[in-house]
């Protein structure tokens, strides 16, 4: 009991000493702290007191999704080792309140999203899908980080998976078999839906422009126009 009460005690003192203010970054950038924006009193939902807190700083895990993808928490996030194990270049933090300094090794992108269900995580998924895109284009690692890595990260690698081509269910299986905690809030579980109603949605455009672009190219075959005449020339 005594050695909990110093643990929780330490994890007090840390948060208030540590907890640097920082504005949320529209693009890639390298930054030497990370932390809420200045005049944001809203307290990070994910970052509770006691046990949870604690455990979440414990929980260095940085789990492998795909190949140059990576998603965890905040403890994962301040272990310099385990990063540079992993071989990652390029972080995605959307605790808006974090616990800890970040590293010059990396290019951070700052996502201010709180894990609350009416939270609009998904104005960001355009913003995360480049930025992780771009990072694996330059032969980059990128790792994903919430607080606890349950909630908002998943949600962001999620998203970047559909945007890849996988459904929604393929994407969250993707997330859960290395990160088994992963579970996005109600809220945000509708913005996935929703998003890959509208993934579905473009598909469907892009099909049924190719089809008809072979139905015309098909109907030009069938006036057997000679080289380079066109039928309005005709």
């Amino acid at each position: 009991m005594i050695l909990q009460s110093r643990m929780l005690q330490e994890v007090k003192d840390f948060d208030k000493t540590t907890l640097v203010p920082c504005s949320a970054s529209s693009s890639p950038r390298r930054s030497n702290s990370l932390g809420s924006q200045p005049g944001d009193n809203r307290r990070d939902s994910s970052g509770g007191e006691g046990g949870f807190e604690l455990k979440a700083l414990k929980d260095d895990s940085v789990a492998r999704v795909c190949e140059g993808v990576y998603v965890g928490g905040v403890g994962g996030a301040k272990s310099l080792d385990r990063l540079l194990e992993n071989g990652v270049t390029h972080i995605v933090n959307c605790s808006p309140v974090c616990h800890h300094v970040s590293h010059d090794e990396f290019e951070y992108l700052l996502v201010t999203v709180y894990d609350k269900s009416t939270e609009d995580i998904e104005r960001e998924f355009t913003r995360t899908n480049d930025f992780i895109r771009s990072a694996l284009a330059d032969g980059g690692v990128v790792y994903v980080h919430c607080y606890a890595g349950q909630s908002r990260s998943a949600t962001l690698v999620a998203a970047y998976l559909m945007s890849q081509g996988h459904s929604l269910r393929e994407a969250l299986a993707l997330v859960r078999k290395n990160r088994p905690k992963a579970k996005p809030n109600s809220g945000f579980m509708e913005q996935l839906e929703r998003y890959e109603r509208r993934m579905v949605g473009a598909a469907a455009g892009r099909r049924k422009s190719s089809v008809e672009e072979e139905m015309f190219d098909m109907e030009l075959e069938a006036l057997e126009l000679p080289a380079g005449e066109s039928p309005v020339e005709r």
